[in-house]
């Protein structure tokens, strides 16, 4: 449901006054974003600002930006600070549990599916917050603290939310889909950057550090010896962690390829478990040889 009516719409388009106050106060926001921000200040304001909009017109599709980061830029956070830092898989957790709680409080959604697990958690999640409210006295509260405590809740929150949205197989499978199309990508994306010469994977990787990644010499290797066999590290920053979301990423891709109705075609659930594999492989970690 729009938040204007067709008749509020009509009269602001057709009133050149109201026209000239929006088309100023938009040119003058984006002119302070600009000047104090920058040029990617801006950029990330606008796409913060559109993938809100579509995640309020379709909650799914925050799943699947919550998968993309998960999968694809963990570690990436805002160019910009406000009080904190944001990463990008703050923000798309937010947008996901902000919209589900809109939809209860406009009425849009009056029933929450609930599992086993669901009031154990709550619980905790209340008695967080009162330890977290009554432990204020006994240490400063720094934007570190804040930004941890917000994504414990928001972690713990978007628990319950998995569970209620996937109240059908339908809505299951396309998640599980869209998770294996990340897992797919994230293996590539470590492959590629393996086989490519080590001081062009280098740069490639330094460009996230626009994003929040480290710079300088990112590669790593066996042992930290460069003599040795690189490791690959993909977009997790550290080869352990990406064996380890590989590893998880693994055991939802082996069993497509010997399921009687798999999610995809036997061949594509092949070629996904063979990238996430291969990857695997190649980051030389404990977890990739248990």
């Amino acid at each position: 449901m729009s938040i204007f009516s067709a008749k509020t719409a009509a009269t602001i388009a057709d009133s050149p006054l109201m026209v000239g106050f929006l088309v100023a106060g938009t040119a003058v926001v984006g002119g302070l974003i600009l000047a104090f921000g920058g040029p990617i200040v801006a950029a990330g304001l606008l796409l913060s600002i559109l993938a809100t909009l579509v995640v309020l017109r379709n909650l799914e599709i925050g799943f699947w930006g919550v998968i993309g980061v998960v999968c694809l830029l963990p570690f990436a956070t805002l160019p910009f600070k406000i009080v904190i830092t944001p990463t990008f898989l703050d923000l798309a957790l937010g947008a996901v549990v902000a919209v589900w709680a809109l939809r209860l409080v406009t009425g849009r959604q009056t029933r929450v599916i609930t599992a086993p697990v669901t009031v154990p958690l709550l619980v905790f999640i209340v008695v967080a917050i009162f330890a977290f409210i009554f432990g204020l006295g006994n240490g400063p509260l720094t934007s570190q603290l804040i930004r941890r405590f917000a994504e414990l809740m928001l972690s713990l929150g978007f628990v319950i939310i998995v569970v209620d949205y996937c109240r059908t197989w339908e809505r299951l499978e396309r998640l599980v889909k869209v998770l294996l199309l990340a897992g797919a990508a994230a293996g590539a994306i470590g492959i590629g950057l393996w086989l490519l010469p080590d001081e062009l994977a280098n740069t490639i990787l330094n460009v996230l550090s626009r994003i929040g990644y480290p710079g300088g010499n990112v590669i790593r290797y066996i042992e930290e010896n460069p003599d040795l066999s690189e490791r690959a590290i993909g977009t997790s920053v550290d080869p352990n962690v990406y064996g380890g979301l590989l590893v998880l990423l693994g055991t939802v891709a082996a069993p497509q390829m010997l399921a009687k109705r798999p999610l995809f075609p036997r061949w594509l659930s092949t070629v996904i478990f063979g990238l996430i594999f291969v990857a695997l492989m190649l980051t030389f970690s404990r977890g990739a040889f248990v």
